[in-house]
């Protein structure tokens, strides 16, 4: 490899011949030295036909070279960086966050919790089949998934129409009985009421006629009354005492039919 000036020269060499006139082009980064004009007497010929003498390269053109040589290597390694950089930018990025999406805390010691985010499908531990005690239409639905539910907790409301017309009939009978029965309360009530005025004269009336009786008999004594006409006080006395007594009695078994009756009553009710 020759490092050749880029200009043109003129070199003179004897060869046992005559006299030869060589015109040399020296160019650059060539393995050999190309002939362009040799003239001679004897006519053209090439720079291969006779050897040449090696030119030393100045210091100058040896500069302008190392020159050259750091400016290509220079250049070859700024593409090389201009290539990373597009070759990382197009390759794909990982997720980024927001800054104000992060908790930024002191560093400690204790349990560390980690939350993997990825997408999948959610499948129940249990499924429970729930059915209707009666078919029917949903009309609403008023638990979604993942809710939480208590015993008592309506999930849907289901609706059909023989249902509600047999509801409604049985919403009327219990009208019907609530109001037979505080019909009944009142009813007995006023009866017992009328007992207990008929107690209260028939005492009264008792009460009476056996003051009477006991004042005839001291009176017997003086005869100023009739041995007749006391008997007839006595036994007064005693009737009223004894219609006192039986009316107490029915008053008690009354009292005892009404809470039979009013029980009675109440255990239709809340078999409707």
């Amino acid at each position: 490899m020759y490092q050749i000036r880029r200009d043109i020269g003129i070199r003179t060499e004897s060869l046992g011949d005559p006299l030869f006139i060589y015109l040399i082009d020296y160019m650059d980064n060539v393995s050999d030295q190309t002939a362009w004009h040799i003239t001679c007497n004897k006519g053209l010929k090439t720079l291969e036909d006779r050897p040449v003498i090696d030119v030393a390269i100045p210091p100058a053109e040896r500069r302008r070279q190392k020159l050259r040589r750091t400016v290509i290597f220079g250049a070859i390694v700024c593409v090389l960086m201009v290539v990373a950089v597009l070759i990382l930018r197009l390759a794909p990025a990982g997720p980024s966050v927001a800054k104000s999406n992060l908790w930024i805390a002191t560093v400690r010691q204790g349990r560390f919790s980690v939350t993997v985010s990825a997408p999948g499908t959610l499948v129940p531990r249990k499924i429970r089949m729930v059915t209707a005690g009666a078919p029917g239409t949903i009309q609403e639905i008023r638990v979604e998934p993942g809710d939480r539910v208590q015993a008592d907790s309506i999930l849907a409301v289901v609706s059909n129409p023989d249902l509600e017309d047999q509801v409604a009939e049985a919403r009327a009978r219990l009208a019907d009985a609530v109001a037979s029965l505080v019909s009944q309360e009142a009813s007995l009530d006023d009866h017992l009421l009328t007992l207990k005025d008929t107690l209260s004269q028939v005492s009264a009336q008792a009460q009476a006629a056996k003051l009477k009786a006991q004042a005839e008999k001291g009176l017997l004594a003086e005869e100023v009354v009739g041995a007749l006409q006391y008997t007839r006080s006595r036994l007064t006395a005693g009737s009223l005492a004894q219609e006192e007594k039986l009316t107490r009695e029915r008053i008690a078994d009354f009292r005892k039919n009404r809470i039979a009756q009013i029980h009675a009553q109440r255990a239709r009710i809340e078999a409707l």
